[in-house]
């Protein structure tokens, strides 16, 4: 058996399984109408997500698939011009991958400085960067290139050529579109979060239904952390937070978790299994729509803010044993 499995927009799956076919004889075929152009992959057991085809562009016409069920993402997918525009753009963006696995493998064996490396990695995201602004520029209305660039979003493309490419977009109420704005406007809001900035102004409903804002830590320090019950890693760091919360709070620091759980009773649960004794506050949103997220720019969880009585910025994303080492330097110069 065939599925045919369809990019999910909500993101509350990966996919959504539009249809199946039998396999007879090694062939199979699907047949059917289409309003508009989806991305999509190609799996060939029920029971399991993997393994699964690589993405492709299935529109009006043929679409010729050969599937290799020992090396899915190795399979061959030929149709309509979107597929192609797809494929000659992921074998340009695989040359310049191997092109950076290679210089690793020289800093591994001594050849390169990881100074050096450094530098050719910001050359390689400048040039996946013209990738996908050429991909754009040839053909700013279709499908594949909003999703190209969606795709291929990493945090080491700078802003103005993230906005060019946005602006280039002719059809901008597509999914992808709508998400790279999304993205955009973190980016932007990522830059104004930085040391020594001014912290955004924010208002959430903690566990007990109070307003929280930044009123609410007027003249104290402040830890924001931002996390959710499902993220393994976020879990992991739980531990810490709670040790640091138990040292300083006496001292006067106040501390605020921001979950973007999207179900209430997973997350109260988290809470009462880790023990955090702290304010506690959840919009039941993604990080994606969690509106205190995006305005501190937060880009992935675990992640976190250390706020001082001024309302800067004073640090971010103090992690594992390096929270309570800050925090005693901080408080130390508060002596």
């Amino acid at each position: 058996m065939v599925i045919l499995m369809a990019y999910d927009t909500t993101r509350k799956t990966p996919f959504i399984s539009l249809d199946s076919a039998p396999i007879f004889r090694s062939y199979f075929q699907f047949k059917g109408s289409l309003s508009s152009p989806l991305i999509c992959k190609l799996k060939i057991n029920e029971k399991y997500l993997w393994p699964y085809s690589h993405y492709f562009v299935l529109d009006t016409g043929t679409t010729i698939v050969k599937l290799f069920k020992d090396s899915m993402a190795n399979s061959v997918i030929i149709g309509h011009k979107s597929t192609e525009q797809y494929n000659a753009f992921n074998k340009n963006l695989h040359h310049l991958a191997m092109s950076l696995d290679s210089n690793f493998s020289l800093r591994d064996k001594g050849i390169i400085s990881a100074d050096s490396l450094n530098k050719l990695e910001k050359v390689f995201y400048d040039k996946k960067s013209e990738l996908l602004l050429q991909q754009v520029q040839s053909d700013p209305g279709s499908i594949v290139s909003a999703f190209l660039v969606r795709n291929n979003l990493n945090y080491e493309i700078d802003i103005p050529t993230l906005k060019k490419i946005y602006c280039l977009l002719t059809d901008k109420n597509n999914y992808f579109a709508r998400s790279i704005l999304n993205y955009l406007n973190l980016l932007i809001a990522k830059s104004k979060t930085g040391i020594g900035s001014d912290a955004p102004h924010f208002k959430i409903s903690d566990y007990k239904n109070r307003e929280i804002t930044n009123e609410t830590f007027k003249g104290k320090y402040v830890l924001i952390d931002f996390w959710a019950s499902w993220c393994e890693p976020c879990r992991k760091e739980n531990p810490f937070l709670v040790n640091a919360y138990e040292r300083f709070a006496g001292k006067g620091l106040q501390m605020l978790s921001v979950s973007v759980d999207e179900d209430r009773l997973s997350w109260e649960r988290a809470i009462n299994k880790d023990n955090l004794s702290w304010i506690q506050a959840c919009d039941l949103k993604t990080l994606d729509s969690n509106k205190i997220a995006q305005d501190f720019g937060v880009t992935h969880i675990p992640s976190n803010f250390l706020i001082d009585k001024r309302g800067k910025i004073i640090g971010k994303d103090l992690m594992g044993k390096d929270i309570e080492e800050q925090l005693s330097r901080f408080f130390k110069d508060e002596e």
